[in-house]
C-alpha cells in the first residue's frame, strides 16, 4: 500500500488512520470508523476509503467495480478511436507544461490523479516521468487506482501533493465546487492543478453525468488558482461529430451502428476543426482546460468579463 502516512479519515475531523490486522480504522473514537467492525478495507493493496455514514455520497464502500459499462474503453476500441481521432495534441502539450512546472519547483514531486481508473489520453509524459510519484484515486478499483475514494471527500492530509491532475472527471461529480475545495486542501502552497472538463458534449456514463462548464465558468471554478493557461481543447467540429453520433444512436437505437455510421463525419469534421477561428473555442468547444497555481487570493467576478475572447 502506497503512502499510508498521508492518509486521513473522511470524517469532519480528518483524523489519522491506523492499520490493524490489514484494515484501516480512524483514530478518533467518536468516528463511526474507529471500530474494527466499521473499518476501511484494503483490497489488493488499495484502501477503500468511502464512508456512507460520515459523508453524503452516492458511492458505496461495498462496490469496487466500475459503476458504468466500460466496454468502450477496451484496448481495441481505444486504439480505433485513436486512429479516427488522432493524437490529443492540446492535452499532450498541456501535460508537458504541467510536468515542466513540477520539475522546476521540485526535484521530486508527488501528484494525485483524480479519476485514475483509466489512463487519460495525452498523459503519457506524466506517467513516464521518473521524478514524479503518481498516486491515483477513483470510485472503483483498477490497476491504476491506489485508493478508492469519493473526490468530494479525499482521504488525504492537507498539503500532501505538489500537483493534482483531474481529466474528464468534474462532469461526473455532484458538487464540483466541493471537489475543487478538496483539491485546494490537499495541495501544497503554490502547487499546480490541471483540469479538463466537457462543454459541448452529450451525456455520457448515464446517470453519473451532472455538469458542463463554459471556458469562463471553468476558470471561475478554479478562482483560488493563478491562471497559467486556459482554453478549449477541441473545437466545434468535434462537438458536432458527437451530436451526429448521438443523433444516429437515437435514430437507429444502436450505439455500435451509430458509431459506424458517424465515423466518416467524425473524420471530416475533426479535419475541418483545424480551419476554425481560434476565438470560436470560447463559444463552442467540445471541452475546456485550466492549468493554474494555488494562491492565497481569489479571482474577483468582475475580472471574468475581460477573460472572454470569443466571437460575440
Amino acid at each position: 500500500m502506497k503512502n499510508i502516512d498521508i492518509l486521513c479519515c473522511v470524517c469532519k475531523q480528518r483524523s489519522d488512520l491506523k492499520m490493524i490486522n490489514d484494515i484501516l480504522v480512524c483514530t478518533n473514537v467518536n468516528c463511526h470508523h474507529s471500530k474494527e467492525s466499521n473499518c476501511f478495507r484494503i483490497i489488493n493493496g488499495s484502501p477503500i476509503i468511502i464512508s456512507e455514514v460520515e459523508c453524503d455520497t452516492l458511492c458505496s464502500a461495498d462496490k469496487i467495480d466500475s459503476y458504468v459499462d466500460r466496454s468502450e474503453s477496451s484496448l481495441p476500441v481505444r486504439a480505433l478511436r485513436r486512429i479516427v481521432s488522432g493524437k490529443p495534441k492540446v492535452t499532450e502539450d498541456n501535460c508537458s507544461d504541467f510536468v515542466s512546472l513540477l520539475r522546476k519547483a521540485n526535484k521530486k514531486s508527488k501528484v494525485l490523479i483524480i479519476g485514475s481508473g483509466e489512463i487519460g489520453n495525452g498523459t503519457e509524459q506524466l506517467y513516464k516521468s521518473k521524478d514524479i510519484e503518481i498516486l491515483g484515486t477513483d470510485i472503483y478499483l483498477s490497476n491504476t487506482v491506489d485508493y478508492v475514494s469519493d473526490a468530494h471527500f479525499l482521504p488525504f492530509k492537507s498539503q500532501s501533493f505538489d500537483g493534482v491532475w483531474i481529466q474528464a472527471v468534474l462532469e461526473h461529480v455532484v458538487d464540483p465546487h466541493k471537489v475543487v475545495s478538496e483539491i485546494i486542501r490537499v495541495l501544497k502552497d503554490e502547487a499546480y492543478v490541471y483540469a479538463e472538463t466537457p462543454f459541448m458534449q452529450q451525456v455520457h456514463e448515464g446517470p453519473f453525468d451532472f455538469q458542463r462548464f463554459t471556458l469562463i465558468g471553468h476558470r471561475y471554478l478554479f478562482k483560488s488558482f493563478e491562471l497559467i493557461k486556459m482554453g478549449g481543447n477541441q473545437g466545434a467540429g468535434v462537438a458536432l461529430s458527437w451530436s451526429l453520433r448521438y443523433f444516429f444512436w437515437g435514430l437507429f437505437r444502436s450505439r455500435l451502428l451509430a458509431t459506424i455510421v458517424s465515423m466518416p463525419f467524425t473524420i471530416l469534421l475533426r479535419f475541418l476543426d483545424k480551419f476554425l477561428d481560434k476565438s470560436s473555442l470560447y463559444d463552442s468547444s467540445s471541452g475546456v482546460f485550466f492549468l493554474g497555481k494555488k494562491t492565497q487570493s481569489q479571482l474577483p467576478q468582475k475580472d471574468l468579463i475581460d477573460l472572454y475572447k470569443g466571437m460575440q
